[in-house]
């Protein structure tokens, strides 16, 4: 990734509020810090859970340990 395009992202993020910028002086040197905002945790939270589901998604029924609703539900539609 070029540095272009890392700081149309960063910037991007944080007008939608996702990432914060701060400022810390060393120095005569600005230097801008970037962390997740509360708002970008709970988007984040929420992205990992998906990720979670589609890779369990891509795990065999037979494969599974048979309590999730995932697999549950896939058999239950199989056998109607």
């Amino acid at each position: 990734m070029d540095d272009n395009a890392l700081t149309r992202s960063l910037h991007r993020l944080t007008r939608s509020g996702l990432v914060r910028a701060d400022s810390k002086h060393i120095g005569s040197r600005s230097i801008k810090t970037y962390g997740l905002s509360d708002k970008g945790r709970e988007h984040l939270v929420i992205y990992e859970a998906m990720v979670a589901v589609y890779a369990h998604l891509q795990v065999p029924p037979d494969e599974c340990d048979g309590t999730c609703p995932v697999h549950n539900q896939q058999a239950a539609h199989r056998a109607a």
